[in-house]
């Protein structure tokens, strides 16, 4: 029976400690999560007069860290610590405002705020220490009574510490309903620099910076890498721009896709269209290929127009190259083309041997071509080289041109005779 009424009173005891246990509502805050305050000194407009200075930043950086004056505030000389642009959220249900400290607290201080709710727009005393001693120790809450409070005023006349100077850690306004947990300090939720919609956050009021606290554009990374990352399918940057109406217009964007011939590379087109010019590296391809894509994917194999291989061979029209600097699969048109390579004026030299006529007409009855010309089949297979070419027709008119010095001196001979 004992043994029974000890398990029963700790099972009691059990219940009572979980009970105990305090959780956030509406009307109950048990921390600083639903503190608006957070980053005020770079969310909304603060500004302190008075001597007794604080570093402002490192009131409303949710780190408890405190920030002691150097000088003491008086009746003559206040602290006046002044925020404004707080976001104007009526107080529906509670909200509480304070200060903390870990050493030298304030003794005599009032705290306002400007209520702007049904157009009030007034000042009301929250709490006011400015004539009698406060006795509560290192830190303050009060709650807030009913309206729309955009600015808060807190005013220091006189503190605890060493010669009358004054230590702050936190100045908080829990607003619950006015921001998500910790959003204020985040920098997300109803009065944080970030708004979120759902699933998505965005920030609309001026620049963000990575490694930067001066960022002139919307997005500036100072650092020595940025990574982007997603699927090995696809992973897409895009930089979008509008026309003088507004309209959607250009994009330009790099893509990255880990298979088959749709490779990575930088693509420019209209929005919201297929077609798009690329350049980028095919997966299966050792190069560079500018091409046009006429569908949804950058296929550097067969939309490719222009290639350059790793070896620096080019390709127009085909993305094989194989040996030669330049290879076109088409039609060329130009004013001029200069090749440089060897010449055949060796024909005129003591030690060529002209074939004879003989040997000519012999080679033409069983190659069906003149002597050192590629065959048609050969051509067709295999094409010309200009240079070469044109080295063999030059041979042939040296040639031809030999056989007719000798035919004329035969022909004088013949006439000498006669």
């Amino acid at each position: 029976m004992k043994v029974f009424l000890s398990l029963l009173g700790f099972s009691l005891l059990s219940i009572n400690v979980l009970n105990a246990q305090e959780f956030s509502t509406n009307r109950n805050p048990v921390g600083l999560e639903y503190n608006i305050l957070f980053n005020s000194d770079t969310r909304y407009t603060v500004s302190q007069t008075g001597s007794a200075a604080f570093d402002l930043s490192r009131l409303f950086d949710g780190k408890l860290n405190p920030s002691y004056t150097r000088a003491s505030p008086s009746d003559l000389d206040p602290t006046v610590v002044l925020i404004e642009g707080l976001p104007d959220i009526h107080i529906q249900a509670g909200a509480w405002i304070g200060w903390t400290t870990r050493y030298w607290y304030p003794r005599r201080f009032k705290i306002e705020g400007y209520d702007s709710y049904n157009e009030s727009n007034s000042w009301k005393v929250v709490v006011d220490y400015s004539t009698q001693n406060y006795t509560g120790s290192n830190d303050l809450s009060v709650a807030l009574p009913d309206g729309s409070f955009t600015k808060l005023r807190f005013t220091f006349y006189e503190a605890t510490g060493t010669n009358g100077r004054m230590g702050l850690s936190e100045i908080y306004f829990i607003h619950p309903e006015a921001t998500s947990p910790y959003g204020s300090l985040l920098g997300v939720g109803a009065s944080g620099l970030w708004n979120d919609t759902g699933s998505d956050i965005n920030y609309t009021d001026g620049n963000v910076g990575i490694g930067t606290s001066t960022p002139i554009a919307k997005l500036e990374v100072n650092g020595s890498s940025m990574k982007i990352g997603g699927s090995y399918t696809q992973t897409n940057l895009r930089i979008e721009a509008t026309d003088d109406t507004g309209a959607p217009a250009k994009v330009v964007g790099i893509e990255l896709h880990g298979y088959g011939d749709r490779g990575k590379g930088i693509y420019i087109t209209d929005k919201n269209k297929d077609d798009k010019w690329f350049m980028g590296e095919g997966y299966d391809y050792q190069g560079i290929g500018i091409g046009y894509s006429t569908s949804d994917r950058t296929e550097y194999g067969i939309n490719t127009k222009l290639f350059i291989g790793t070896s620096g061979n080019v390709g127009i029209g085909t993305m094989d190259p194989d040996v030669y600097k330049l290879a076109v699969k088409g039609k060329i048109r130009a004013e001029e083309i200069r090749v440089e390579t060897g010449w055949a004026d060796y024909v005129f030299t003591e030690d060529y041997t002209l074939p004879t006529l003989e040997e000519v007409e012999k080679h033409i009855m069983e190659k069906g071509h003149l002597i050192n010309i590629p065959s048609a089949s050969e051509v067709e297979a295999n094409g010309i080289e200009i240079g070469r070419m044109n080295k063999l027709l030059l041979e042939k008119i040296e040639e031809l041109t030999l056989y007719i010095l000798q035919q004329e001196e035969r022909i004088r001979t013949l006439e000498d005779h006669f």
